[in-house]
């Protein structure tokens, strides 16, 4: 299940769905404090979804992209639009629930008790309903009782209006079309030469190269603007960030009373210590415990919505060196320190315009460079009988260069390991054939050259079909569905009197000064 979502996780369908469950399970493990439940983003036949709500759906969505990816960030969001996604999902969800009541189907109060007892979340490993775990969670989801049963009531009416759909059963053709697709298989071995690698040997640009650059660019306007876009938030839209280190005493909620006092008698001989002068690593190593216990309680360096909200609060008002108060969550008591401060930067295209042309033109030396290399281990490479032989006859100098694999992989795969995203390395790895196994030069990605060369064919046999034919047509069939899912749910939102606030769907600087302002309000 966990690899049909990866495959599909920019499907809305997928969006929905998993917004259905997550929801239930961290939906409102977010620090949003300060906003008015009261506030709408959206009203769907005069029933408002507030601004709460649809930051904490979004928040839980955001963090399940990442979890399926862990180079999933904000950048990749906006691309994808997930704001607007998440909102969409929201307003189906609503929509779903309003006509479930339309039809007679309702969530009375014993239903609503048996679901939640027979929710294994809230379950010990018995099958028995532990109402300790259950408030426990909602207090971890930072939400109560009313609220979070609201939701789930919610959830469950809309449940059975998406549950009843036909069945698409696919033709054996298109299944045996998924097999040869998903089975057929490539491998090639590469040298990857990193253009960043040939940055010193490019020299100083000048302004004779920038002309150059100009005249050889389309639109360089556009191209400044891509990649200001590009890098914008790792070089000049970076909100303040803070390093620190702990100390944790460990103090789970249910631990005994006797142990919670004793657990507070620790964490404040620590923080005497610390009060008394003594060095933070030192105090780590007497009373800090587990893997906080490590490399003198660092945490790493952290921006705003990367923490336990208790523990980036505290780090956002220390100045470097300085140490917090005695601190809870539901870890433990924690004391933490920091150790640097990282202001926030905030650069418009217009101040850093002339700096992105100069990178730009500074670009295509650096490519060139690294293109001049490349031929050369590609005219060595066609002479030799492998890479590694080529290699050696090119004599590079302390092992700059190795040959690797990708690793088999399908046709519409273009992400491929250590090459990261390549889709002509990918397209071009089809083309290869054992008489003729490598293309007619190096292949281009974002921040390298690559030589190549054909490794394997991995051709299936029937038998591999016979027993892979039953999961292929399931997937088929809930995809078939996803589709008509989907212009249901399209239909129903252009059906509806809906109307939203499109502040919340945009990631621009502009909108995200209105959605603080409100929090503040």
């Amino acid at each position: 299940m966990l690899g049909a979502l990866r495959k599909r996780k920019n499907s809305p369908i997928i969006t929905f769905l998993l917004g259905l469950t997550a929801l239930l399970m961290i939906g409102f493990g977010v620090s949003l404090q300060g906003l008015s439940s009261a506030s709408a983003v959206a009203h769907v036949n005069g029933e408002p979804i507030s601004e709460l709500d649809f930051n904490a759906r979004y928040t839980v969505t955001f963090r399940e992209k990442q979890n399926q990816d862990r180079r999933y960030d904000r950048t990749r969001a906006e691309k994808e639009g997930l704001r607007e996604q998440v909102l969409n999902g929201m307003m189906t969800g609503k929509i779903l629930s309003q006509k479930g009541a339309a039809m007679g189907l309702a969530i009375d109060d014993s239903a609503l008790r048996s679901a939640l007892v027979n929710d294994r979340r809230f379950q010990t490993e018995d099958g028995r309903f532990d109402k300790v775990l259950y408030q426990r969670t909602l207090a971890f989801l930072r939400t109560t009782d009313r609220r979070f049963e609201s939701q789930y009531r919610d959830e469950l009416l809309a449940k059975p209006l998406t549950s009843i759909l036909p069945t698409v059963a696919p033709s054996e053709a298109e299944i045996r079309a998924r097999f040869e697709r998903d089975e057929n298989k490539v491998n090639v071995s590469f040298i990857q030469v990193l253009k960043a690698d040939f940055a010193a040997q490019a020299g100083e640009v000048t302004p004779t190269d920038i002309e150059q650059w100009k005249a050889e660019t389309p639109d360089p306007d556009a191209a400044v603007e891509a990649y200001y876009a590009r890098n914008k938030q790792k070089k000049y839209d970076v909100p303040k960030r803070v390093c620190a280190r702990q100390i944790l005493v460990r103090s789970p909620k249910q631990a005994p009373p006797d142990q919670r006092t004793a657990h507070q008698a620790k964490i404040k001989k620590a923080l005497d210590a610390l009060n008394g002068g003594e060095d933070f690593a030192k105090v780590v190593e007497k009373f800090s415990e587990g893997s906080a216990a490590k490399n003198s309680g660092d945490m790493g360096c952290f921006g705003p919505g990367q923490m336990l909200p208790a523990l980036e609060q505290a780090a956002f008002g220390l100045e470097s060196g300085q140490h917090s108060g005695i601190l809870k969550t539901n870890f433990g008591y924690h004391v933490i320190q920091v150790s640097k401060v990282e202001p926030p930067i905030r650069k418009k295209l217009e101040e850093v315009k002339d700096e992105i042309v100069a990178t730009l033109a500074k670009s295509i030396r650096v490519r060139n460079l690294a293109k001049a290399q490349a031929d050369r281990l590609h005219e060595k490479a066609k002479e030799a009988k492998d890479l590694a032989e080529a290699l050696k006859a090119a004599e590079v100098k302390d092992d700059a260069y190795t040959a690797a694999e990708t690793g088999p992989f399908i046709r519409s795969q273009t992400f491929l390991g250590p090459l990261g995203s390549a889709a002509k390395v990918a397209a071009a790895a089809w083309t290869l054939t054992d008489e003729a196994p490598m293309p007619d030069g190096p292949v281009e990605t974002e921040r390298a050259w690559v030589v190549m060369r054909l490794k394997e064919r991995i051709t299936p046999d029937d038998s591999t079909y016979d027993q892979k034919r039953k999961f292929i047509a399931f997937q088929l069939t809930r995809e078939k569905q996803e589709l008509i899912l989907d212009k249901w749910f399209r239909a129903l939102r252009e059906n509806a009197d809906t109307s939203f606030d499109p502040v919340v769907i945009r990631y621009d600087d502009e909108a995200q000064a209105i959605r603080q302002a409100r929090r503040r309000m």
